[in-house]
């Protein structure tokens, strides 16, 4: 990975910092887009110490904040020529209750969808000037139980006291928002997958709120018994392999091709859910989306 240039959100733990271990033992240069700066050092310095490597940094993105999401390309734009490969790691599961971000969107929705479409289309550019760029969404197997009310989705009103329900239509919001783009990308250079991670034993399930979807997803964990390099291995994958160099618009669960929700496959709808998304960013992103 000499000489080439990666981004990924919500690399400053678990699955994500092991990629970008992983990244940096292959000498990438690597930028991290973390909701906390100092949080995102502490984890340069150890894939530093581990890796020799120290063209990693560290730039302020909350990508549940349009806004920061916005600042943040302006500063990639501006300080990169390129971009290879971009990982839409970062991700959200809310407690209980209806909790909106600032643009008065869902936060699941905004974290794990919209900040991230909004990333994609504003560093598009860029990756289209880069020879073989790749994009890499995280999903979720939880997706297979997802479905797209788009205009409960934004706001959340009707599943007050069930957020996992958010959870999984927002990674099956991944995975349209993957194969439409795809689509649109045809012919473009630029190749977009997405992935399961895994159930792995991350802060993602120490720290959730909802004590009955802990305890199932702790199980879970301890059952497949990953650790975060194993958990990492289809991100890493994805990233840098030359087996999937020229694939687009899959999905994929340990290193493997896999099955998604047959509404991935509704061309109307991932499409009625791009106009949407387009809709709650700005006007200057409409004007320049696929």
């Amino acid at each position: 990975m000499s000489g080439k240039v990666v981004i990924v959100t919500g690399g400053n733990t678990g699955i994500g910092k092991e990629l970008v271990r992983d990244l940096a033992k292959r000498n990438a240069k690597i930028i991290l887009g973390c909701r906390s700066v100092e949080r995102g050092r502490e984890a340069i310095s150890d894939v530093i110490e581990t890796t020799g490597n120290t063209n990693i940094y560290v730039k302020r993105c909350d990508v549940s904040s349009l806004q920061s999401v916005r600042m943040f390309c302006a500063d990639v734009i501006d300080s990169e020529d390129r971009l290879d490969v971009l990982v839409c790691f970062a991700g959200s599961g809310a407690p209980f209750g209806r909790h909106l971000t600032e643009d008065g969107v869902e936060m699941q929705f905004a974290t794990n969808h919209l900040g991230h479409f909004l990333m994609v289309n504003q560093l598009l550019d860029l990756m289209k000037c880069t020879p073989n760029a790749r994009i890499v969404i995280t999903s979720s197997s939880a997706h297979l139980l997802g479905a797209m009310d788009l205009e409960n989705i934004i706001r959340f009103d009707k599943y007050v006291n069930h957020p996992f329900v958010a959870y999984c239509n927002t990674k099956l919001a991944n995975i349209m928002f993957m194969k439409e783009l795809s689509e649109r990308l045809e012919n473009s250079g630029v190749c977009v997958n997405a992935l399961h991670p895994g159930t792995i034993y991350t802060n993602g399930i120490r720290h959730n709120k909802i004590w009955y979807i802990k305890l199932f997803l702790t199980f879970l964990s301890f059952l497949y018994n990953k650790s975060l390099t194993e958990g990492a291995q289809t991100l890493i994958y994805l990233s840098v392999s030359e087996e999937v160099e020229g694939i687009s618009g899959q999905y994929f669960t340990d290193c493997k091709k896999a099955k998604c929700n047959p509404l991935a496959d509704n061309s109307c709808l991932r499409k009625e859910l791009w106009k949407v998304s387009a809709q709650l960013c700005d006007s200057q992103l409409k004007k320049s989306l696929l």
